[in-house]
Protein backbone atom coordinates (compact mmCIF):
# COMPACT_ATOMS: atom_id res chain seq x y z
CA UNK A 1 0.00 0.00 0.00
CA UNK A 2 2.91 2.29 1.02
CA UNK A 3 4.47 1.64 -2.35
CA UNK A 4 1.58 2.24 -4.40
CA UNK A 5 0.87 5.62 -2.75
CA UNK A 6 4.00 7.03 -3.01
CA UNK A 7 3.70 5.73 -6.91
CA UNK A 8 0.66 7.64 -7.28
CA UNK A 9 1.97 10.64 -5.79
CA UNK A 10 5.34 10.57 -7.34
CA UNK A 11 2.93 10.82 -10.78
CA UNK A 12 0.83 13.46 -9.54
CA UNK A 13 3.50 15.71 -8.07
CA UNK A 14 5.34 15.02 -11.91
CA UNK A 15 2.47 15.95 -13.44
CA UNK A 16 1.79 19.24 -11.35
CA UNK A 17 5.76 20.30 -12.28
CA UNK A 18 4.47 19.52 -15.81
CA UNK A 19 1.72 21.86 -16.49
CA UNK A 20 2.31 24.28 -13.83
CA UNK A 21 6.24 25.10 -14.49
CA UNK A 22 6.56 24.11 -17.68
CA UNK A 23 9.13 21.15 -17.16
CA UNK A 24 12.43 22.03 -18.78
CA UNK A 25 12.58 18.53 -20.20
CA UNK A 26 9.32 19.30 -22.18
CA UNK A 27 10.83 22.47 -23.59
CA UNK A 28 14.07 21.25 -24.35
CA UNK A 29 12.20 18.27 -26.44
CA UNK A 30 13.09 18.44 -30.20
CA UNK A 31 10.00 16.65 -31.58
CA UNK A 32 6.48 16.59 -30.97
CA UNK A 33 6.99 12.78 -29.54
CA UNK A 34 9.68 13.50 -27.39
CA UNK A 35 7.27 16.12 -25.39
CA UNK A 36 4.86 13.47 -25.33
CA UNK A 37 7.14 10.91 -23.94
CA UNK A 38 8.21 13.06 -21.52
CA UNK A 39 4.51 13.65 -20.05
CA UNK A 40 4.52 11.56 -16.96
CA UNK A 41 2.87 8.04 -16.92
CA UNK A 42 2.84 8.37 -21.22
CA UNK A 43 3.69 5.15 -23.25
CA UNK A 44 3.99 6.99 -26.81
CA UNK A 45 3.23 4.56 -30.27
CA UNK A 46 3.58 6.48 -33.36
CA UNK A 47 1.28 6.16 -36.38
CA UNK A 48 0.01 6.99 -39.79
CA UNK A 49 -2.82 9.01 -40.63
CA UNK A 50 -3.18 10.85 -44.13
CA UNK A 51 -5.17 13.98 -42.12
CA UNK A 52 -2.84 14.79 -39.49
CA UNK A 53 0.98 15.42 -39.80
CA UNK A 54 1.88 14.15 -37.20
CA UNK A 55 -0.33 11.04 -35.66
CA UNK A 56 0.19 9.36 -32.58
CA UNK A 57 -1.60 6.61 -29.99
CA UNK A 58 -0.70 7.26 -25.92
CA UNK A 59 -1.29 5.26 -23.49
CA UNK A 60 -1.80 7.40 -20.12
CA UNK A 61 -1.53 6.30 -16.45
CA UNK A 62 -4.56 6.73 -14.93
CA UNK A 63 -6.11 6.40 -11.23
CA UNK A 64 -8.83 3.36 -10.89
CA UNK A 65 -10.05 5.77 -8.61
CA UNK A 66 -9.16 9.29 -8.85
CA UNK A 67 -10.80 9.87 -4.67
CA UNK A 68 -7.70 7.55 -3.60
CA UNK A 69 -4.42 8.26 -3.13
CA UNK A 70 -3.31 4.61 -2.80
CA UNK A 71 -5.38 3.53 -6.17
CA UNK A 72 -4.13 0.84 -8.84
CA UNK A 73 -3.42 2.97 -12.21
CA UNK A 74 -4.23 1.61 -15.46
CA UNK A 75 -3.29 2.89 -18.82
CA UNK A 76 -6.22 4.75 -20.93
CA UNK A 77 -5.47 4.93 -24.76
CA UNK A 78 -5.48 8.46 -26.55
CA UNK A 79 -5.13 9.17 -30.39
CA UNK A 80 -3.71 12.54 -30.74
CA UNK A 81 -3.52 14.25 -34.28
CA UNK A 82 -1.39 17.31 -34.63
CA UNK A 83 -0.93 19.41 -37.38
CA UNK A 84 0.31 22.56 -35.37
CA UNK A 85 0.63 22.94 -31.80
CA UNK A 86 -0.97 25.79 -31.75
CA UNK A 87 -4.26 24.78 -33.69
CA UNK A 88 -7.59 24.45 -31.69
CA UNK A 89 -8.20 21.40 -29.90
CA UNK A 90 -10.94 19.13 -30.76
CA UNK A 91 -11.21 16.49 -27.93
CA UNK A 92 -13.46 13.66 -28.67
CA UNK A 93 -14.60 11.54 -25.30
CA UNK A 94 -15.20 8.24 -26.79
CA UNK A 95 -17.90 6.50 -25.17
CA UNK A 96 -16.98 2.68 -25.86
CA UNK A 97 -13.65 0.81 -27.17
CA UNK A 98 -11.41 3.98 -29.83
CA UNK A 99 -9.66 1.56 -31.86
CA UNK A 100 -11.31 2.95 -35.67
CA UNK A 101 -9.24 5.48 -34.68
CA UNK A 102 -5.95 3.82 -35.65
CA UNK A 103 -7.29 3.24 -39.39
CA UNK A 104 -4.86 5.17 -41.47
CA UNK A 105 -7.84 6.82 -43.38
CA UNK A 106 -9.58 7.92 -40.17
CA UNK A 107 -10.93 11.05 -40.42
CA UNK A 108 -12.82 13.40 -37.74
CA UNK A 109 -15.60 16.02 -39.11
CA UNK A 110 -15.13 18.06 -36.88
CA UNK A 111 -11.23 18.28 -36.23
CA UNK A 112 -11.14 18.59 -40.22
CA UNK A 113 -14.07 21.20 -40.66
CA UNK A 114 -11.24 23.72 -38.29
CA UNK A 115 -8.40 22.05 -39.43
CA UNK A 116 -7.59 21.60 -36.16
CA UNK A 117 -5.71 18.93 -33.46
CA UNK A 118 -6.92 15.47 -32.29
CA UNK A 119 -7.35 14.30 -28.74
CA UNK A 120 -9.65 11.14 -28.81
CA UNK A 121 -9.92 9.38 -25.61
CA UNK A 122 -11.26 5.95 -25.09
CA UNK A 123 -13.84 5.33 -22.35
CA UNK A 124 -12.22 3.68 -19.56
CA UNK A 125 -13.40 -0.15 -18.97
CA UNK A 126 -13.58 -0.35 -23.03
CA UNK A 127 -10.57 -1.57 -25.32
CA UNK A 128 -7.46 -0.91 -24.46
CA UNK A 129 -8.18 0.86 -21.60
CA UNK A 130 -9.42 -1.99 -19.00
CA UNK A 131 -8.13 -1.96 -15.45
CA UNK A 132 -6.39 -5.32 -14.49
CA UNK A 133 -9.40 -5.30 -11.77
CA UNK A 134 -13.11 -4.99 -13.66
CA UNK A 135 -14.52 -3.45 -10.29
CA UNK A 136 -17.52 -1.54 -11.51
CA UNK A 137 -17.99 0.22 -8.34
CA UNK A 138 -15.44 2.68 -10.48
CA UNK A 139 -16.64 2.91 -13.50
CA UNK A 140 -18.85 5.82 -13.01
CA UNK A 141 -19.53 9.13 -14.94
CA UNK A 142 -17.45 11.14 -12.27
CA UNK A 143 -14.56 8.67 -12.65
CA UNK A 144 -14.89 8.81 -16.13
CA UNK A 145 -14.56 12.92 -16.12
CA UNK A 146 -11.63 13.09 -13.76
CA UNK A 147 -9.93 10.87 -16.73
CA UNK A 148 -11.01 13.28 -19.37
CA UNK A 149 -9.57 16.21 -17.30
CA UNK A 150 -6.58 14.43 -16.50
CA UNK A 151 -5.78 14.44 -20.35
CA UNK A 152 -6.67 17.83 -20.92
CA UNK A 153 -4.01 18.82 -18.33
CA UNK A 154 -1.60 16.35 -19.54
CA UNK A 155 -1.78 17.14 -23.57
CA UNK A 156 -1.89 21.23 -22.71
CA UNK A 157 1.57 20.47 -22.38
CA UNK A 158 2.12 19.81 -25.87
CA UNK A 159 -1.00 21.17 -27.58
CA UNK A 160 -1.07 24.98 -26.82
CA UNK A 161 -4.67 25.93 -28.55
CA UNK A 162 -8.35 26.25 -27.47
CA UNK A 163 -9.76 23.01 -26.50
CA UNK A 164 -13.65 21.82 -27.80
CA UNK A 165 -15.33 18.54 -26.54
CA UNK A 166 -17.28 16.33 -28.36
CA UNK A 167 -18.58 13.30 -28.46
CA UNK A 168 -21.55 10.95 -30.02
CA UNK A 169 -24.25 9.48 -27.92
CA UNK A 170 -22.90 7.42 -24.69
CA UNK A 171 -19.40 9.26 -25.64
CA UNK A 172 -21.65 12.82 -25.41
CA UNK A 173 -22.76 11.52 -21.82
CA UNK A 174 -19.16 11.42 -20.92
CA UNK A 175 -18.41 15.09 -22.65
CA UNK A 176 -21.55 16.59 -20.78
CA UNK A 177 -20.23 15.25 -17.80
CA UNK A 178 -16.88 16.21 -18.03
CA UNK A 179 -18.17 20.27 -18.48
CA UNK A 180 -20.02 19.62 -15.57
CA UNK A 181 -17.43 19.16 -13.46
CA UNK A 182 -14.87 20.95 -15.10
CA UNK A 183 -16.92 23.51 -17.32
CA UNK A 184 -13.09 25.69 -17.43
CA UNK A 185 -11.62 23.26 -19.68
CA UNK A 186 -13.13 23.44 -22.88
CA UNK A 187 -14.44 26.87 -25.14
CA UNK A 188 -17.59 24.68 -26.08
CA UNK A 189 -18.87 21.42 -25.94
CA UNK A 190 -20.34 19.85 -29.11
CA UNK A 191 -22.82 16.73 -28.66
CA UNK A 192 -24.40 14.12 -31.37
CA UNK A 193 -27.80 12.16 -30.16
CA UNK A 194 -26.67 13.01 -26.57
CA UNK A 195 -30.22 11.95 -24.74
CA UNK A 196 -30.78 14.22 -21.93
CA UNK A 197 -32.90 11.62 -19.77
CA UNK A 198 -34.15 12.47 -15.86
CA UNK A 199 -34.92 8.49 -14.77
CA UNK A 200 -34.08 5.25 -15.55
CA UNK A 201 -36.64 4.41 -17.86
CA UNK A 202 -38.84 6.79 -19.82
CA UNK A 203 -41.70 6.02 -22.19
CA UNK A 204 -40.66 8.82 -24.55
CA UNK A 205 -38.56 6.62 -26.81
CA UNK A 206 -42.31 4.50 -26.94
CA UNK A 207 -43.68 7.33 -27.57
CA UNK A 208 -41.68 8.70 -30.68
CA UNK A 209 -41.54 4.95 -32.27
CA UNK A 210 -45.36 4.70 -31.50
CA UNK A 211 -45.69 7.86 -34.25
CA UNK A 212 -43.49 6.27 -36.40
CA UNK A 213 -45.00 3.29 -36.32
CA UNK A 214 -47.99 5.02 -38.33
CA UNK A 215 -46.29 6.40 -41.50
CA UNK A 216 -45.52 4.22 -44.72
CA UNK A 217 -42.72 3.10 -43.35
CA UNK A 218 -43.65 2.00 -39.96
CA UNK A 219 -46.36 0.01 -41.08
CA UNK A 220 -44.19 -1.79 -43.35
CA UNK A 221 -41.77 -2.59 -40.88
CA UNK A 222 -43.94 -4.01 -38.40
CA UNK A 223 -45.52 -6.36 -41.10
CA UNK A 224 -41.83 -7.49 -41.74
CA UNK A 225 -41.74 -8.30 -37.56
CA UNK A 226 -44.96 -9.91 -37.45
CA UNK A 227 -43.80 -12.15 -40.72
CA UNK A 228 -40.53 -12.57 -38.54
CA UNK A 229 -42.32 -14.08 -35.61
CA UNK A 230 -45.29 -16.41 -37.96
CA UNK A 231 -41.42 -17.79 -38.96
CA UNK A 232 -39.93 -18.55 -35.74
CA UNK A 233 -38.87 -22.13 -36.40
CA UNK A 234 -37.08 -21.71 -39.60
CA UNK A 235 -35.28 -18.96 -38.29
CA UNK A 236 -33.84 -20.47 -35.27
CA UNK A 237 -32.44 -23.18 -37.65
CA UNK A 238 -30.96 -20.14 -39.26
CA UNK A 239 -29.67 -18.54 -35.91
CA UNK A 240 -28.13 -22.17 -34.83
CA UNK A 241 -26.65 -23.00 -38.33
CA UNK A 242 -24.87 -19.48 -37.96
CA UNK A 243 -23.74 -20.24 -34.45
CA UNK A 244 -21.84 -23.26 -35.96
CA UNK A 245 -20.62 -21.86 -39.14
CA UNK A 246 -19.09 -18.69 -37.27
CA UNK A 247 -17.53 -20.78 -34.41
CA UNK A 248 -19.06 -18.19 -32.05
CA UNK A 249 -22.10 -18.89 -29.26
CA UNK A 250 -24.50 -16.77 -28.75
CA UNK A 251 -25.14 -15.26 -25.04
CA UNK A 252 -28.71 -16.63 -24.69
CA UNK A 253 -30.43 -19.59 -26.63
CA UNK A 254 -31.61 -18.88 -30.26
CA UNK A 255 -34.93 -18.21 -29.81
CA UNK A 256 -34.76 -15.55 -27.39
CA UNK A 257 -31.66 -13.99 -29.28
CA UNK A 258 -34.41 -13.85 -32.54
CA UNK A 259 -36.87 -12.44 -30.45
CA UNK A 260 -34.95 -9.62 -28.94
CA UNK A 261 -33.84 -9.15 -32.54
CA UNK A 262 -37.23 -8.56 -33.89
CA UNK A 263 -37.87 -6.29 -30.63
CA UNK A 264 -34.93 -4.18 -31.54
CA UNK A 265 -36.37 -3.90 -35.21
CA UNK A 266 -37.65 -0.78 -34.93
CA UNK A 267 -35.10 1.48 -33.15
CA UNK A 268 -32.47 -0.06 -34.91
CA UNK A 269 -34.43 0.99 -38.24
CA UNK A 270 -35.03 4.81 -37.34
CA UNK A 271 -31.67 5.08 -35.31
CA UNK A 272 -29.48 3.90 -37.80
CA UNK A 273 -31.65 6.07 -40.55
CA UNK A 274 -32.70 3.17 -42.97
CA UNK A 275 -34.56 3.52 -46.02
CA UNK A 276 -38.43 2.15 -46.51
CA UNK A 277 -36.74 0.55 -49.57
CA UNK A 278 -34.37 -1.63 -46.92
CA UNK A 279 -37.69 -3.11 -45.19
CA UNK A 280 -38.38 -6.22 -47.23
CA UNK A 281 -41.73 -7.10 -48.29
CA UNK A 282 -43.58 -9.60 -45.94
CA UNK A 283 -43.13 -13.56 -46.68
CA UNK A 284 -39.59 -12.88 -48.56
CA UNK A 285 -37.83 -15.94 -48.59
CA UNK A 286 -34.88 -14.33 -47.71
CA UNK A 287 -36.02 -13.55 -43.78
CA UNK A 288 -32.68 -14.10 -42.11
CA UNK A 289 -30.55 -12.10 -44.49
CA UNK A 290 -32.75 -8.85 -44.16
CA UNK A 291 -33.47 -8.67 -40.25
CA UNK A 292 -29.46 -8.76 -40.00
CA UNK A 293 -28.68 -6.34 -42.55
CA UNK A 294 -31.27 -4.40 -40.22
CA UNK A 295 -29.84 -5.28 -36.96
CA UNK A 296 -26.63 -7.06 -36.45
CA UNK A 297 -26.09 -10.18 -35.03
CA UNK A 298 -22.69 -8.99 -33.57
CA UNK A 299 -24.67 -7.45 -30.57
CA UNK A 300 -26.31 -11.01 -29.44
CA UNK A 301 -22.70 -12.90 -29.56
CA UNK A 302 -21.59 -13.73 -26.16
CA UNK A 303 -18.09 -12.49 -26.42
CA UNK A 304 -19.49 -9.19 -28.12
CA UNK A 305 -22.15 -9.15 -24.90
CA UNK A 306 -18.96 -9.50 -22.61
CA UNK A 307 -17.81 -6.70 -24.24
CA UNK A 308 -20.65 -4.28 -23.84
CA UNK A 309 -20.92 -5.09 -20.69
CA UNK A 310 -19.57 -2.24 -19.28
CA UNK A 311 -21.90 0.05 -21.17
CA UNK A 312 -24.97 -1.73 -19.75
CA UNK A 313 -23.60 -1.50 -16.53
CA UNK A 314 -23.43 2.45 -16.89
CA UNK A 315 -27.18 2.67 -18.26
CA UNK A 316 -28.62 0.56 -15.24
CA UNK A 317 -26.55 2.46 -12.98
CA UNK A 318 -26.44 5.81 -13.75
CA UNK A 319 -27.18 6.77 -17.55
CA UNK A 320 -30.57 5.31 -18.18
CA UNK A 321 -31.96 2.62 -21.24
CA UNK A 322 -35.03 2.15 -23.26
CA UNK A 323 -36.62 -1.03 -22.85
CA UNK A 324 -39.39 -2.68 -25.41
CA UNK A 325 -42.82 -2.51 -25.18
CA UNK A 326 -44.07 -6.08 -26.23
CA UNK A 327 -47.58 -5.82 -25.57
CA UNK A 328 -48.77 -6.04 -29.27
CA UNK A 329 -46.89 -9.34 -29.62
CA UNK A 330 -47.28 -10.78 -26.62
CA UNK A 331 -49.27 -14.11 -27.86
CA UNK A 332 -45.91 -14.46 -30.01
CA UNK A 333 -43.34 -14.57 -27.62
CA UNK A 334 -41.82 -17.03 -26.09
CA UNK A 335 -40.18 -14.83 -22.25
CA UNK A 336 -42.21 -13.38 -20.13
CA UNK A 337 -39.91 -10.45 -20.29
CA UNK A 338 -37.56 -8.81 -22.46
CA UNK A 339 -35.39 -6.56 -20.27
CA UNK A 340 -31.96 -5.32 -22.13
CA UNK A 341 -30.78 -5.76 -18.24
CA UNK A 342 -30.15 -9.01 -19.65
CA UNK A 343 -26.86 -7.34 -20.91
CA UNK A 344 -25.66 -5.75 -18.37
CA UNK A 345 -23.57 -7.72 -15.77
CA UNK A 346 -25.39 -11.00 -14.50
CA UNK A 347 -25.53 -12.10 -10.93
CA UNK A 348 -24.71 -8.44 -9.64
CA UNK A 349 -26.76 -5.92 -8.11
CA UNK A 350 -26.90 -2.73 -9.94
CA UNK A 351 -28.54 -0.05 -8.31
CA UNK A 352 -29.55 3.19 -10.28
CA UNK A 353 -27.94 6.05 -8.85
CA UNK A 354 -30.16 9.30 -10.56
CA UNK A 355 -27.25 11.75 -9.11
CA UNK A 356 -25.81 12.31 -12.46
CA UNK A 357 -28.95 13.23 -14.43
CA UNK A 358 -30.30 15.31 -11.67
CA UNK A 359 -26.60 17.24 -12.26
CA UNK A 360 -27.12 17.24 -15.52
CA UNK A 361 -30.58 19.11 -15.57
CA UNK A 362 -29.64 21.57 -13.03
CA UNK A 363 -26.21 22.20 -15.15
CA UNK A 364 -28.52 22.98 -18.59
CA UNK A 365 -30.24 25.85 -16.50
CA UNK A 366 -27.48 27.56 -16.05
CA UNK A 367 -25.24 30.16 -18.18
CA UNK A 368 -22.81 27.61 -18.42
CA UNK A 369 -24.97 25.25 -20.42
CA UNK A 370 -24.85 28.08 -23.46
CA UNK A 371 -21.34 26.58 -24.76
CA UNK A 372 -23.42 23.53 -25.30
CA UNK A 373 -24.82 22.30 -28.77
CA UNK A 374 -26.75 19.55 -29.44
CA UNK A 375 -27.24 18.14 -32.58
CA UNK A 376 -30.00 15.49 -33.32
CA UNK A 377 -31.29 13.66 -35.81
CA UNK A 378 -35.28 14.19 -36.10
CA UNK A 379 -35.84 10.70 -36.61
CA UNK A 380 -33.68 9.17 -34.34
CA UNK A 381 -35.17 7.72 -30.93
CA UNK A 382 -32.67 8.90 -28.90
CA UNK A 383 -33.67 12.27 -29.71
CA UNK A 384 -37.25 12.25 -28.22
CA UNK A 385 -35.62 13.42 -25.24
CA UNK A 386 -33.79 16.61 -26.14
CA UNK A 387 -34.45 18.44 -22.67
CA UNK A 388 -31.48 20.70 -23.38
CA UNK A 389 -32.42 23.55 -21.60
CA UNK A 390 -30.26 26.79 -21.79
CA UNK A 391 -27.89 25.09 -24.37
CA UNK A 392 -28.31 25.25 -27.96
CA UNK A 393 -30.25 22.48 -30.17
CA UNK A 394 -29.86 21.58 -34.11
CA UNK A 395 -32.67 19.31 -35.64
CA UNK A 396 -31.16 17.51 -38.68
CA UNK A 397 -34.66 17.17 -40.82
CA UNK A 398 -35.53 13.43 -41.30
CA UNK A 399 -32.16 12.52 -39.77
CA UNK A 400 -30.96 9.53 -37.55
CA UNK A 401 -27.75 8.52 -35.40
CA UNK A 402 -26.36 9.43 -38.02
CA UNK A 403 -26.65 12.80 -38.34
CA UNK A 404 -23.61 15.31 -37.93
CA UNK A 405 -22.60 19.07 -39.20
CA UNK A 406 -22.58 17.85 -42.78
CA UNK A 407 -26.15 17.05 -42.60
CA UNK A 408 -27.18 20.64 -41.18
CA UNK A 409 -28.75 22.85 -43.10
CA UNK A 410 -26.87 26.14 -44.78
CA UNK A 411 -28.02 27.99 -42.43
CA UNK A 412 -26.96 25.90 -39.41
CA UNK A 413 -23.81 25.34 -40.84
CA UNK A 414 -23.75 29.07 -40.28
CA UNK A 415 -24.77 29.68 -37.15
CA UNK A 416 -23.08 26.89 -35.95
CA UNK A 417 -19.56 27.98 -37.24
CA UNK A 418 -20.50 31.24 -35.87
CA UNK A 419 -20.94 30.38 -32.56
CA UNK A 420 -17.32 27.97 -32.97
CA UNK A 421 -15.48 31.10 -34.08
CA UNK A 422 -16.72 33.10 -31.34
CA UNK A 423 -15.30 30.67 -29.02
CA UNK A 424 -11.66 30.17 -30.43
CA UNK A 425 -11.11 33.63 -30.69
Amino acid sequence: MKKQLYLNMLFIRNLVITILFGAAQLLNAQSTKERLEQIPGAIVRELSNGNFKEYYEVLLAQPIDHTNPYSKLFRQRIIVGINSIDSAVVMDTEGYASSYPLLTVYKHELAALLNANLVLVEHRYFGHSVPDSMDYKFLTTRQAAEDVHRVKLALSSVLKGKWISTGISKGGQASLAHRIYYPQDVELTIVYGTAVKKALHENKIDSMLNVLSETECGKKLEKFQWDLLDHKPELIQRLKQDEKMNDMSFGMDAETVLEYMILELPFAFWQMGYSCNDIPLANTQMRFLNIVRINSLYSYYAKSMKRTEPAFYMFYHELGYYEYDTRKFRSKLKQKEYSNRRFAPQGMKITFDNSYLTALGKFLATDNAEKVVFIYGENDPWSAMQETGRAKKFIVKNGSHRSRIADLSPEQKVELLGMISRRLR
